[in-house]
């Protein structure tokens, strides 16, 4: 019989996934999971992401707003009334209260593929998968430490992307990994099958992913290279901090809630 995941960890990427990098722009992939228990997702968040978007957008049940931080930011598309001040304040403010109340944890694995490449080689494993297989990882010992069952879901990449993916997602469940056994696994993820869809699909979880990934990212690199955090991303990234990174029992996020590749 085929058990119901009472969690699901949603998935999005910042930086670029191929081998490439020849310059800091394109040296680090980050993948983020947020995790969400999927009644709640279901009901209370997916509500307040209405009442927020019908606030602040025209109101279209078949064709809903997708959030997304780079549009955002940039006020483009569907949020080009945020070129506003006063309603971009207000906008802020809203949201900042939601990634602040909601009830979801985070992790975050990035990747530096310059030291990658230095250290493996040709061994070097393919970024986008390695940064997956230790996000899996680590979700599947949070669901041990919270006796769950889940599954996961992440952002659609194209279909030979996609395939791998799924492959690669496949062969740790049926084989485990460094830290988290094939028992495990099966124990605590119901499937052994990574759903996917696409980003213009209205997915609460996804978009929280989309929201924080970018936020995330930067907060990793500050603890690694003391790059500045942009002014528009720190209010998010103490969210994060003070209240939704997973970590250890005491307050320990590092190896936890963000993780450095290669190990």
């Amino acid at each position: 019989m085929n058990r119901v995941p009472k969690y699901r960890m949603y998935i999005d990427e910042t930086g670029t996934a191929s081998m490439k990098c020849s310059t800091e722009s394109n040296r680090y992939l980050s993948l983020t999971g947020v995790i969400l228990d999927r009644n709640y997702a279901s009901t209370t968040v997916a509500s307040d992401l209405s009442t927020f978007k019908q606030r602040y957008f025209e109101y279209d049940p078949d064709n809903p707003v997708i959030l997304h931080r780079a549009e955002i930011h940039s006020c483009k598309g569907a949020f080009c009334g945020l070129k506003d001040q006063e309603v971009r304040d207000s906008f802020n403010r809203d949201l900042h209260v939601l990634l602040t109340d909601w009830d979801y944890t985070v992790i975050t694995a990035i990747i530096d593929k310059q030291a990658h490449k230095e250290q493996y080689g040709s061994w070097a494993n393919e970024p986008y998968g390695y940064c997956m297989e230790v996000l899996t990882e680590k979700y599947v010992l949070w669901l041990k430490n919270h006796d769950g069952t889940g599954d996961v879901q992440a952002e659609s990449r194209g279909a030979n992307e996609d395939l791998a993916l799924k492959k690669a997602y496949s062969t740790w469940y049926d084989s485990g990994t460094s830290y988290a056994s094939t028992d495990l696994y099966h124990q605590h993820l119901t499937s052994g099958q990574l759903k996917l869809q696409p980003k213009i699909m209205n997915v609460p979880g996804l978009q929280i992913a989309d929201l924080v990934a970018q936020p995330s990212f930067r907060y990793g690199l500050w603890t690694r290279t003391q790059a500045t955090i942009p002014d528009y991303l720190s209010k998010t990234v103490g969210v994060l901090h003070d209240s939704k990174y997973n970590r250890r029992w005491d307050g320990t996020i590092t190896g936890y809630g963000l993780k450095w590749l290669p190990k």
